[in-house]
């Protein structure tokens, strides 16, 4: 992502998988994220031409896409390449990263259903620390999981853990539907309760939504500059968003202090 001023959005990238940061990988995961955090809304796009199924929409329906926190500065830390596993160490050292390199807020679209949840989960541990350290972490509930029960490290309590509503307009204008309805728990969204007796914190948009994407050899899951995004891979995303903007805003009324992350989870 590009600003309008020509300065890039994502200012590091760095790689925790071992595959580098030149390998080939799906990448729609990324994208939608980075989309959700930061897309500049610099772009008109039409809506007949991005959906990737039949489509009953008209030519003419345009669209812009903008994230919550546009102004933010986004450090891309790759925990999933080209592989469909990853590993708890990538997890703990991307943290790690992240607050000695000056990070606001960490989103995690990810997750794990252990049984029982533990307190010792290497993931959860490191998100302790990072927020005894100052760092906001927000983290998606799950979709659906193990019986829909929430995710670690979602689970965590000091952690912001998002569920997903819903938001079906992308499916009623490609399908031709008279309307639709927004803003229930999306059936997918893993919610309580944990064994500490947690329930999500915050819900926002996860079921459908469009995000900017760039395609090419490398990211072989963008077939079309937009993509058809979900689940609380990114609702996690909109929340963390938001989080950078309530920090933002703390500090420009508070002489540049930065709000402690409870103080951010409870505004």
């Amino acid at each position: 992502f590009i600003r309008p001023d020509g300065s890039h959005v994502i200012t590091d990238y760095e790689d925790f998988s071992g595959e580098g940061t030149k390998g080939t990988t799906n990448g729609e995961e990324a994208f939608g994220d980075a989309s959700s955090l930061a897309a500049q809304g610099s772009r008109t796009y039409d809506m007949a031409e991005q959906l990737p199924y039949g489509t009953k929409t008209p030519k003419g329906c345009t669209f812009r896409i903008r994230g919550f926190a546009p102004d933010a500065e986004l450090m891309s830390l790759q925990v999933f390449g080209g592989k469909a596993a990853a590993y708890t160490s990538g997890f703990v050292q991307a943290i790690q990263y992240a607050v000695e390199h000056g990070a606001d807020v960490i989103n995690e679209s990810l997750g794990a259903n252990d049984y029982p949840d533990p307190t010792t989960d290497p993931t959860r541990l490191a998100d302790e620390a990072a927020v005894a350290a100052g760092v906001t972490v927000v983290a998606s509930s799950g979709d659906s999981g193990v019986s829909g029960t929430i995710g670690s490290p979602a689970s965590d309590p000091d952690v912001i853990g998002v569920g997903a509503t819903t938001s079906l307009r992308v499916k009623a204008q490609g399908y031709g539907y008279p309307g639709w309805t927004s803003g229930n728990i999306a059936a997918l969204s893993s919610g309580g309760t944990t064994l500490g007796n947690k329930l999500v914190d915050l819900v926002a948009p996860g079921y459908d939504g469009m995000a900017a994407c760039t395609p090419g050899s490398r990211w072989t899951g963008c077939s079309l500059p937009t993509e058809d995004f979900g689940g609380t891979s990114q609702a996690a995303p909109f929340v963390a968003g938001a989080a950078a903007d309530v920090i933002q805003a703390y500090k420009a009324t508070h002489a540049g202090a930065r709000p402690a992350p409870g103080l951010v989870k409870r505004l």
